[in-house]
């Protein structure tokens, strides 16, 4: 499997075999199983954001229970839908319910995007050590918890520059960051923005979910899921120019 292929593809190629099998819960299970790495990425990135947030305790949350709970839900509910679309946008909203349902709801740092113009180069530093420090070791303890690895999403410039409008400020940072503390700095960013804003750009690059598909979702406008796709990658991309002096 390639970084983007898509869960909603993956749904789509496998549908007629879903369908077939409604009635034979083992073969379903074979062909969930190829949809369990893309899913424990996208559960392992939120369950992690919000223990280091403080918004689930440590230790409590298993990734396997989620996806638990999800293949029961996946397989009790397949009559109901006539599309591979319309079975994976809800599918999706069952997860996120299993995820919403047991964070705290999460308070959003202003004060961090209201002084990003005026950091120094060693709070930056420190803010992204601390940051680091505490995803990979919430990652680690999780992988413990659970005695398994979990697949995790690189971060890279192209899931914060859709296109070649940039092309010279891509250039830049690229020759003067390597793929770690491009990665790093993505996730330090993405870390703060608020639940919602951050869901949608989790949703986007995690899953690969189009435009229409996290709308329904997430309940939203489509036009305001574009807004705050647009929004999150500007300000990763302001973010660079104003923490490297790019």
């Amino acid at each position: 499997m390639t970084k983007y292929e898509t869960l909603h593809v993956l749904i789509k190629d496998a549908w007629t075999n879903i369908v077939e099998f409604k009635d034979d819960k083992s073969k379903f299970n074979e062909e969930f199983m190829q949809f369990v790495p893309e899913l424990k990425k996208y559960i392992a990135a939120r369950i992690t954001s919000s223990v280091n947030k403080g918004k689930l305790p440590d230790n409590k949350y298993k990734v396997a229970d989620f996806l638990d709970e999800l293949f029961i839900n996946a397989y009790d509910n397949i009559e109901r839908y006539d599309s591979s679309e319309a079975y994976y946008v809800w599918l999706i909203q069952q997860l996120d319910e299993l995820l919403e349902d047991t964070s705290i709801e999460e308070e959003f740092n202003e004060f961090f995007f209201q002084n990003i113009d005026k950091y120094t180069h060693e709070e930056w530093d420190a803010m992204e050590e601390e940051y680091s420090m505490g995803i990979n070791g919430k990652y680690m303890l999780l992988e413990e918890f659970e005695g398994g690895s979990y697949p995790t999403h690189e971060y890279t410039l192209k899931d914060v520059f859709i296109d070649n409008s940039a092309q010279g400020l891509i250039d830049k940072i690229s020759d003067k960051l390597d793929k770690e503390q491009i990665q790093r700095h993505i996730g330090l960013i993405v870390n703060e923005l608020p639940v919602e804003q951050r869901t949608v750009f989790q949703q986007s690059v995690l899953l690969g979910s189009n435009l229409a598909q996290i709308a329904q979702v997430r309940s939203a406008e489509a036009h305001k899921v574009e807004d705050s796709l647009k929004t999150t990658r500007l300000t990763i991309q302001g973010s660079f120019e104003t923490r490297f002096n790019i």
